[in-house]
């Protein structure tokens, strides 16, 4: 389950990287 974590995480940054102005507000 540890895996699911990593996952989450590296989608989250690449969110966080890909539209950085949505989490600019």
């Amino acid at each position: 389950r540890e895996h699911q974590a990593v996952d989450r995480i590296c989608d989250a940054i690449m969110v966080g990287f890909e539209i950085p102005e949505l989490r600019s507000d």
